[in-house]
């Protein structure tokens, strides 16, 4: 009897870890639009930026961080923007829906770590 209550237990414990790990998929990922993001240096700096999204039905990006042009791909909930500084940097921005509009992650200058965003959408 106790090892069919502990088989029972575990597969409940089981059932319950699955349907918390499920996905929103509520909404369809759309990052196409004007977004109004805020950019956090490691240091703490933070300063407010814009970003354009064109996105083409299969997920690829295009449009400008800021003043610079950017392109990118996206990735059911996930997405990945990349645009070279005035030093020919590649700075990407690595980051994933929180909720239908608004966006966060972090981002990165040649692979090295510089910071946090957020962005929420600009209706």
């Amino acid at each position: 009897m106790k090892t069919k209550n502990l088989i029972s237990v575990a597969a409940l414990m089981l059932a319950v870890i699955f349907t918390s790990c499920e996905k929103d998929e509520t909404y369809v990922k759309d990052l196409a639009g004007s977004w109004d993001a805020t950019v956090t240096y490691s240091g703490g700096a933070e300063f407010p930026l814009d970003i354009t999204v064109e996105q083409t039905a299969n997920g690829s990006l295009n449009g400008s961080i800021g003043a610079m042009e950017m392109s990118g791909s996206l990735r059911e909930s996930e997405f990945i923007m990349t645009y070279r500084d005035l030093q020919d940097n590649a700075i990407t921005y690595h980051g994933s829906f929180n909720s239908e509009d608004k966006v966060s992650g972090s981002f990165f200058a040649e692979g090295a770590y510089l910071g946090t965003w957020t962005a929420i959408r600009n209706n």
